[in-house]
């Protein structure tokens, strides 16, 4: 595949940085700064964690992961340098011929209805709640209705979660990836969609495990 024509200047992208045991393996959303074809290399923004750079040593192994509308694609890469100063940058070799198409249960989406308590910045920078209703669920992310006053989160903005999916509570992080008004029980609903950011490995397999379980129950009722 040729990766100029899969990532583009400013796209969003997650960075997965990589463990020898799977479970500790966590990935954090980033932005496309800059692409060099020539030489290989990446500039990433750098991630943040509770509004704090996340340092990675030089070395480092990592997994890039990037989406279309279509699907979602990994590629295996290094970390050469972190760039501090005005702006925050982390410079990756990349390998090109590791990119793959992800055809597997983690990007599965079922029905999936609950109320999401989501913590999110306003416009004037204040520290808002509301409540949302979850439409669909896939160990990658959620979309959610908003059913009271509209609020429309920004697109690349980082907003957190709160649900609970059987026995299992959540409480995680998201990155808006997009913003519609759509049909939802025949009114126009503002619906988000949003990926999960800064998820163990651990974490994300048991929300898979509830999706294929999920997916099984609605194939025996005839819905899927």
């Amino acid at each position: 595949m040729e990766i100029y024509k899969l990532l583009r200047i400013n796209q969003l992208i997650n960075i997965e940085i990589i463990h020898e045991n799977e479970e500790k393996s966590r990935r954090y959303p980033s932005r496309v700064e800059n692409l060099d074809t020539e030489s290989g290399t990446l500039w990433l923004a750098t991630p943040f964690q509770d509004r704090l750079p996340v340092f990675i040593p030089p070395g480092t192994e990592l997994k890039v992961w990037f989406w279309d509308a279509a699907a979602m694609y990994s590629m295996t890469a290094t970390l050469l340098q972190n760039k501090v100063g005005d702006l925050y940058q982390i410079i990756v070799l990349y390998q090109p011929e590791t990119i793959q198409r992800v055809q597997n249960r983690q990007f599965v989406r079922v029905n999936f209805v609950s109320d999401v308590l989501v913590s999110y910045l306003s416009p004037d920078g204040d520290q808002e709640q509301i409540v949302c209703q979850s439409k669909d669920l896939s160990g990658g992310g959620i979309s959610l209705v908003n059913m009271g006053k509209k609020v429309y989160f920004e697109e690349e903005s980082t907003i957190s979660m709160q649900f609970t999916i059987g026995d299992l509570h959540l409480d995680l992080m998201g990155i808006v990836i997009w913003v519609k008004q759509m049909k939802y029980d025949d009114m126009d609903r503002v619906t988000t969609g949003v990926n999960f950011t800064c998820i163990s490995e651990d974490t994300r397999k048991e929300i898979i495990k509830r999706v294929y379980l999920r997916q099984i129950e609605l194939r025996k009722k005839g819905v899927l």
